[in-house]
C-alpha cells in the first residue's frame, strides 16, 4: 500500500470532492495499484500554486485498469476515505 499525493485542477477537484467523480485516470507514472491511497490536493492552473486553506481529499484505490488506454495511463477506481490509515 502506498500513498500518493496528487495535484487536480480546481473543476475535477470540485466533481471529486461532491462525490460526482468516482474515478482518476491518470499517467501510470507511480505504478498505481488496488489498495492505494491517493492524497489529492486542490491546484489553481492560473496561478500554477495549490489552493490555500482547501483540505486535501483522500480516496482509497479499488480498481485499476489499463483498458482501452494508451500506453502508460490507467483508470482508477477511487472510494473516499475520511483519513489516511
Amino acid at each position: 500500500m502506498k500513498v500518493h499525493e496528487l495535484k487536480c485542477w480546481e473543476t475535477h477537484w470540485d466533481a471529486l470532492a461532491d462525490g460526482s467523480k468516482t474515478f482518476e485516470i491518470r499517467r501510470d507514472d507511480r505504478q498505481f495499484q488496488k489498495g492505494d491511497f491517493l492524497l489529492i490536493r486542490k491546484f489553481d492552473v492560473s496561478k500554477e500554486d495549490y489552493v490555500k486553506n482547501v483540505e486535501p481529499l483522500i480516496f482509497k484505490v479499488t480498481h485499476v485498469s489499463t483498458y482501452l488506454q494508451k500506453e502508460n495511463v490507467v483508470v482508477m477506481g477511487i472510494h473516499p476515505q475520511a483519513c489516511l490509515p
